[in-house]
């Protein structure tokens, strides 16, 4: 009987991972495109970074904790359009997903596949280099991408990385769907997005500094840089324009337990560099956080790397 039972819950375990392997099965890799894109799906120079909303930038002196933002600014996505008409497509475990017509979207050039060690292997775009409409949802804190792969096939993929207005493809599998029809024009996505500066990692003698999108109470990194103190406790700092002294708040026992921040020089809000230049800077990201996780040297200089993307 013994062996009876183990082998009727063999059988069934082994059942269910074969439906589970024929549910996930559907999710397959994008295709890249042989033929070239229409207009609205290529780049073609247009912009497709974060432009800044004018006047927006704020500072913040005073003595911060860490993750206290230091600045911002308000941004907005710069290549948007509206999704015209309701789209449905099948996930990999036989669920049903719609766009509803009228979704906002917004523009990004994709180019990668990341691994378990953070290389990019694969161009996901190699050819003709299609952009992708990635369209926000809100209530799930991720973005829906769509990857054209042809005049009758796009690809589905949800995105488990960034902001639903920044959105971080972790994998290149998705799911076939429908071409959905894009009109570009300028939308209101009706949460306010931020590039926020704040005061990281506290650590004995010195503190990171991170750069990040915001999103209300979600966000997503684009850069850390570290931060030694010199020997009077006080670093000075430069960021999107803007001039930053940093004083050291110890304890007796000298560990870091604030930041006090003085604003030399107002910042601004500048326009950030394209999604690509974001990508390529995570690589430099993860080697300058792996720099940071080690011991400082004794008698090391002032260190202020900026691994932030791009200002312009």
């Amino acid at each position: 009987m013994v062996g009876y039972l183990e082998g009727y819950f063999l059988l069934k375990k082994t059942m269910i991972f074969a439906l589970l392997a024929n549910v996930t099965a559907c999710a397959t890799t994008y295709t890249v495109p042989s033929e070239e894109a229409p207009p609205e799906w290529r780049e073609d120079g247009k912009p497709m970074g974060f432009g800044p909303v004018e006047g927006s930038a704020k500072s913040f002196p005073g003595t911060l904790k860490e993750n206290d933002a230091m600045m911002e600014f308000l941004v907005e996505n710069e290549r948007t359009a509206i999704i015209t008409d309701a789209l449905e497509w099948t996930d990999p475990y036989g669920g049903t997903n719609i766009i509803p017509a009228g979704s906002p979207a917004y523009a990004r050039q994709f180019s990668l596949q990341i691994s378990s060690t953070y290389s990019f292997r694969k161009n996901l775009n190699e050819h003709n280099n299609p952009i992708e409409w990635c369209v926000p949802r809100f209530d799930k804190k991720d973005a829906v991408c769509i990857f054209w792969e042809g005049s009758e096939q796009a690809r589905y993929i949800e995105t488990s990385g960034g902001t639903p207005q920044n959105a971080k493809p972790l994998s290149p599998s998705g799911m076939v769907g429908p071409m959905p029809h894009i009109e570009e024009q300028a939308v209101d996505f009706e949460h306010p997005m931020k590039i926020q500066v704040v005061v990281d990692m506290f650590r004995s003698d010195w503190i990171t500094v991170a750069t990040r999108v915001s999103e209300g109470d979600d966000w997503s990194s684009l850069g850390r840089s570290k931060v030694k103190f010199d020997e009077d406790g006080t670093a000075t700092i430069s960021r999107f324009q803007g001039e930053f002294k940093l004083t050291a708040d110890r304890r007796k026992n000298g560990k870091i337990t604030g930041v006090k921040v003085e604003v030399f020089k107002e910042p601004k809000a500048v326009r950030m560099a394209t999604f690509e230049d974001v990508v390529k800077m995570l690589m430099l990201l993860k080697a300058a956080e792996a720099e940071t996780n080690k011991a400082p040297e004794e008698g090391s200089a002032n260190v202020d790397s900026e691994t932030t993307p791009v200002e312009e």
